[in-house]
């Protein structure tokens, strides 16, 4: 065996970096064919896109029909709200031919695990192995949000208005889209749906929809309550067997020997409901009433106590004037 000179160790070195570079080359060629071309690359922006609350980017990447909707929750912090949750991304490709694949994502979305199918079409070639694709062209789909007796609503923590307290959201999917309504007088909890398929079906029992069912705000309800008692001590001061335009009366056909006294033994537990078209409606107006008075026998002369107690149910109606509710008494 020759030793080596110091020419062929130099040469030696440089041939083994020589091929170190060209592996790494190729590693990173194929990296970057990986995330940067192929038919994952336009889903993975996508998917970032959407996720940073870009959804001009989203919008481009998709080339998506937008349907004749609220487009509120397509841009900003209303669809990085959808996407907050959204983690664990797996992305898979079936081949369906050479220039079409379905790209599957598979995620973990507000706990729960799902996936999404994107069509994917291949729109052109780099230097001979770089392959540019794109999305398919698909109709974004809608999220119906429903406010019976009210016209806003605070949409993924962004308040929006409701025409008609009917309207649908054109929305990107995947994502989870909430709905919740807080004023002084009516509050309705948050109620909840995830999106992850464009086409949810046809009929209106698979679209994806937030329905909010509104009631009393506690401000509301201690304010029918306070009403409600309020007019009925003024009915328990009236100095007569029947007080006008109160829900109590009684009834005695013999003579009575001085003041009539009323007073209220048991108040009603009064509140209110909300119905599907805002219409209020005053609930538990039952009580009760006791009066106290003298009575004098005409015959007899005698004067004896009459104490009774009377059970009593209110009629009233309630209406809205502003932000306050009032209790109109019939």
């Amino acid at each position: 065996m020759f030793p080596r000179s110091p020419v062929n160790r130099a040469l030696a070195t440089f041939c083994v970096g020589l091929l170190a570079t060209a592996g790494l080359a190729v590693a990173a060629m194929a990296l970057i064919s990986h995330y940067a071309f192929g038919p994952t690359a336009p889903v993975r922006s996508y998917m970032q896109a959407i996720q940073n609350g870009d959804g001009g980017k989203a919008m481009d990447l998709m080339n998506a029909d937008v349907p004749d909707s609220n487009a509120a929750m397509l841009d900003g912090r209303s669809l990085s709200e959808a996407t907050r949750t959204l983690d664990h991304l797996r992305y898979s490709v079936h081949q369906e031919s050479e220039d079409s694949a379905v790209v599957t994502v598979e995620y973990r979305l507000n706990g729960a695990t799902s996936s999404t199918e994107f069509p994917v079409h291949r729109t052109g070639v780099h230097a001979g192995v770089l392959e540019d694709w794109s999305i398919d062209s698909r109709t974004l789909p809608t999220v119906k949000v429903s406010t019976p007796g009210v016209e806003t609503a605070t949409v993924n923590r962004q308040k929006v208005g409701v025409q008609g307290g009917d309207q649908d959201f054109a929305v990107f999917y995947p994502g989870v889209y909430t709905a919740e309504y807080t004023s002084s007088l009516v509050t309705a909890p948050e109620t909840t749906t995830t999106v992850t398929d464009p086409e949810p079906g046809h009929d209106d029992t698979n679209r994806p929809s937030l329905s909010l069912k509104p009631a009393p705000s506690r401000h509301a309800k201690d304010s029918i309550k306070s009403q409600v008692s309020g007019k009925l001590d003024e009915c328990a001061r009236q100095n007569t067997l029947y007080p006008k335009g109160c829900p109590f009366e009684y009834e005695f056909r013999g003579r009575v020997q001085g003041g009539v006294h009323w007073s209220i033994s048991e108040y009603p537990d009064s509140s209110a409901t909300v119905d599907q078209q805002g219409r209020w409606k005053l609930t538990n107006p039952k009580g009760k009433a006791q009066i106290e008075f003298q009575s004098l026998d005409l015959y007899t002369g005698t004067v004896s106590t009459v104490k009774k107690t009377v059970p009593f149910q209110l009629n009233a109606a309630l209406q809205v004037k502003g932000d306050q509710v009032v209790v109109n008494t019939h």
